[in-house]
């Protein structure tokens, strides 16, 4: 009784590790583009950036970009969160989606010596792309 007590123990810990490994190994790389001549703005709450997948029809202005860079199989939830943050500390209240599709984000070689005969191969990745605004007034027109 004392084993099978003890193979399901350990079967149930394997399972935690695989399961903890796999999320440790995906995560969201986000880089942020101030673009220049923007107004500067403090930052704002994450919780209330708002993203939107076409340009708001209430004024504001423009104050850069955020690029993601999702690795592993992050959820949309972690996705989202980071965009959020990084949209907060630039000041925005909203983030426009205007790129999310998989493109080439790197080489690999991928046999032989460099000086003859291997091939390079494209390594393609997830990018993500916002437009980051800062809301002039609280309501539409």
């Amino acid at each position: 009784m004392t084993e099978l007590r003890n193979a399901r123990w350990s079967r149930s810990l394997f399972v935690l590790a695989v399961t903890m490994l796999a999320a440790a190994c995906s995560y969201v790389n986000a880089r942020s583009i101030h673009f220049v001549g923007r107004p500067d703005f403090p930052p704002t709450d994450p919780a209330t950036v708002e993203i939107l997948h076409r340009p708001p029809m209430r004024p504001h202005d423009v104050l850069g970009q955020v690029v993601l860079h999702p690795e592993g199989d992050p959820s949309q939830e972690a996705i989202e969160e980071k965009l959020r943050e990084a949209t907060a500390a630039m000041g925005g209240n909203a983030a426009v989606i205007v790129h999310d599709q998989l493109q080439r984000v790197g080489s690999v070689w991928t046999g032989g010596p460099w000086w003859g005969g291997g091939q390079i191969q494209p390594v393609m990745g997830e990018v993500i792309s916002a437009i980051v605004v800062h809301f002039l007034t609280d309501r539409e027109p």
